[in-house]
């Protein structure tokens, strides 16, 4: 029997040589071609191909498995079993096979085009796994042990955050078969299934997946996310675990069987995928997609930009396979890009309205979108809302600084936390928070953040007029909900600090989620008051952007910043929404050490995006709120109309002895508020000068516990830069 065997063995070995040898020698056999080893008829490439493995070779299963692409051979390291799996019986290399090691390992460390900084690359695997795991490695490089985005470990496994992506990171560099949201699942079991890999590289920084000729995930990752680690070699069945290049042989290997195995060192684009699965697909015996025309999905009846915008833009949606191109119709000049962004230049002069074009054609059938796009003027006064106007707090409201704050919006009412109180300053007033040694001060809202401002894709927008002192750091809190500690773009934290990563926003995840005022680093200038505002669009562009002071193009102001996320990339976790605090993991205890040490004056959080000239109009609309108008003049309303009304002194007494109170009263009659000013002399206890106030109303005092003769001069007024 043992002889019998072994002549088995040597007949196919002999056939599959025979095979090959009548390719190389040319010889016009096409009966034979298809079953050819390593042939590759209409298979197409992407830059160079390093990785070109066939279980079909004769090779496969030796010591060396032979590669047909550029980055030469690979080695076994262990046991495998080459085998035959599906309803066409295909030839299949089986990896740590029953419970034994088994991988292979190129002969040469990867090559440069796929490490190091934003390389552009694809891996495509015929894979079979009749159980799968939670994370198991088809093909592997880099290693692990971070930092984050340092590895690529292509999986086939069922994990919901990197089931088919390890990056190293988590949530953000990360990614599972399923969507951004970490939902498990996995292409099935018991199956031959085309899975591929790509990275666009500096492009858009995203990572795609397909199964079978159709695109299922993806995520974009942030410029320079992904920077793997060179000077390890390819690795088929298992990651590599330090940078002594020792194999991870734990759960995290592929108990699996590959095909084919192919590396490209540029991006095969979704319809090259799907030629090279359907050049594939009949030999593992797996069914064709199904073609269909293509479908707008979200069509506008009719939609409107703002006068003074640059640009109108809007992402279409279309189902298509396979993908379908798009074209504008009109108007002219009008762009739209292969993921379905138009945009528009906005000519001057302003057109009232414009009519939108555009078709989609596939290898199917056609379609076309048509919509309006109307010019609206907005007017200086009337504050934009995006959506429904979630919270609305105001420190001009009399129930700030009290128990409830009271809310405008359609959330209920905030409740008090420390010890936060009413302030003015600077011609604003707003409410202080975790100042003059005071920490732990809070307002939080009565109900969790609602459901359209969580989960995946939400759009939401966040302003608040707030004031900061001299003393700022890389990361103070002015409004959050969700909670620190995890996944990636599973918290909302508003911020106003100087770090360049997260000084802004804190998602959590670091450089991809997370956004500075400024890449460089800073914020707006202490000690004034400012307009910002947070917005992100969702499924729209998947951006997150960051304005200060109605300046809108980001780049070009100092502290207006944006950054594309992409689809999913947030997913914020539940619970309440609290001013100048975030939370810790548990969802309970305050995160101290990044709370807001500041003065909040005015609140609005909107369930939609405010526009740009939405935020512009919103920010003139209340500048002079926080800013000096001009001193009134001899015979204009607001001109010398506060008077001091009465002036008092009482004796007191005190266990200190004898004492006088001296008392004065004013009004102001356009409501203003009142600085009252006490000048004694001779000056009294080493103070010439008492100032106190501004104060709304009321009266004020100062003690007089010396015995002498006094001077006191009270001066009322509303204004300290006007000398009405």
């Amino acid at each position: 029997m043992e002889s019998d065997q072994s002549s088995l063995v040597t007949l196919r070995e002999v056939g599959m040589r025979i095979l090959k040898t009548l390719f190389s020698a040319a010889a016009l056999l096409p009966v034979l071609l298809w079953a050819t080893p390593g042939f590759a008829q209409d298979i197409v490439t992407a830059g160079e191909l390093f990785v070109d493995l066939d279980a079909d070779d004769p090779t496969a299963g030796e010591e060396v498995w032979e590669n047909a692409g550029t980055a030469g051979d690979f080695l076994l390291n262990g046991e495998v079993v080459v085998t035959v799996l599906g309803p066409l019986d295909s030839t299949a290399v089986l990896l740590n096979p029953d419970g034994l090691q088994g991988i292979y390992q190129a002969q040469e460390n990867a090559p440069a085009g796929l490490v190091g900084l934003n390389p552009t690359r694809t891996i495509e695997v015929w894979a079979y796994n009749e159980f799968v795991d939670s994370e198991e490695t088809m093909v592997a490089w880099g290693r692990r042990g971070g930092p984050d985005g340092s590895e690529m470990s292509f999986n086939y496994g069922n994990h919901g955050n990197f089931g088919a992506v390890t990056h190293w990171g988590g949530g953000g560099p990360d990614v599972g078969w399923i969507d951004n949201t970490f939902t498990p699942g996995a292409p099935s079991e018991a199956s031959w299934h085309h899975l591929v890999y790509t990275f666009d590289g500096d492009a858009t920084a995203t990572t795609r997946l397909y199964v079978d000729g159709e695109a299922w995930n993806s995520e974009v990752h942030g410029v320079n996310a992904i920077n793997t680690h060179p000077d390890h070699p390819i690795t088929l069945g298992s990651q590599i675990v330090n940078a002594a290049g020792e194999i991870d042989w734990g759960p995290r290997v592929g108990t699996l069987a590959l095909g084919q195995v192919r590396i490209h060192d540029e991006v095969l684009t979704h319809e090259e995928i799907i030629s090279n699965f359907n050049a594939e697909r009949e030999r593992y015996g797996v069914e064709g997609i199904v073609e269909t025309a293509p479908v707008f999905t979200n069509v506008p009846e009719k939609d409107n930009y703002f006068s003074g915008a640059k640009v109108y833009g809007f992402t279409l949606a279309v189902e298509a396979l396979p993908p379908a191109e798009l074209d504008v119709i009109s108007p002219e000049g009008a762009t739209i890009s292969l993921e379905g962004r138009f945009e528009y230049v906005i000519p001057d002069p302003e057109p009232e309205f414009f009519d939108v074009e555009v078709v989609a054609v596939n290898d199917v059938g056609e379609t076309t979108a048509v919509w309006t796009v109307v010019r609206e003027v907005i007017e200086v006064g009337d504050i934009e809302v995006a959506g429904e106007l979630l919270v609305s707090l105001d420190a001009a409201d009399p129930t700030a600084g009290e128990e409830f704050w009271e809310n405008q919006g359609t959330l209920d009412d905030f409740q008090i936390i420390g010890s936060p109180v009413v302030a003015m300053r600077d011609f604003g007033i707003g409410v202080s928070f975790n100042e003059d040694g005071r920490s732990g001060d809070s307002y939080e809202s009565m109900d969790d953040a609602p459901l359209a401002i969580l989960g995946p894709g939400p759009t939401r927008t966040i302003e608040m007029w707030v004031w900061n002192g001299p003393d700022m750091v890389g990361e103070e809190t002015l409004l959050s909900w969700g909670k620190r500690g995890g996944p990636d773009g599973s918290n909302m934290a508003f911020n106003y600090g100087t770090h360049n990563l997260f000084g802004a926003v804190g998602h959590w995840g670091g450089n991809g989620p997370d956004l500075g005022w400024n890449n460089g680093g800073g914020a707006p200038a202490p000690e004034e008051w400012h307009h910002l505002v947070y917005t992100f669009d969702g499924d729209d562009t998947g951006t997150t952007r960051v304005y200060a002071d109605g300046c809108l193009v980001a780049f070009d102001c100092e502290f207006t910043n944006e950054e594309v996320l992409g689809a999913g990339a947030l997913n914020a976790h539940p619970g309440k929404i609290r001013i100048a605090q975030q939370v810790e993991g548990d969802g309970v205890g305050l995160t101290l050490g990044l709370q807001g040490s500041i003065l909040v004056s005015k609140v609005r959080i909107h369930d939609g995006v405010l526009e740009p000239e939405q935020i512009r109009n919103n920010y003139l609309s209340e500048l002079g709120e926080f800013a000096p108008s001009p001193c009134p003049e001899e015979g204009e309303e607001g001109y010398a109309d506060t008077h001091l009304t009465e002036a008092v002194i009482e004796a007191t007494g005190s266990r200190f002895g004898p004492s006088h109170r001296l008392i004065a009263a004013g009004e102001d009659d356009s409501g203003d508020p009142i600085l009252y000013t006490f000048t004694v002399e001779p000056q009294m206890e080493g103070e010439a000068v008492q100032v106190i106030g501004p104060q709304a109303s009321g009266r004020a005092s100062i003690r007089l516990r010396t015995d002498g003769s006094y001077h006191v001069t009270i001066t009322v007024q509303d204004r300290e830069d006007c000398d009405d």
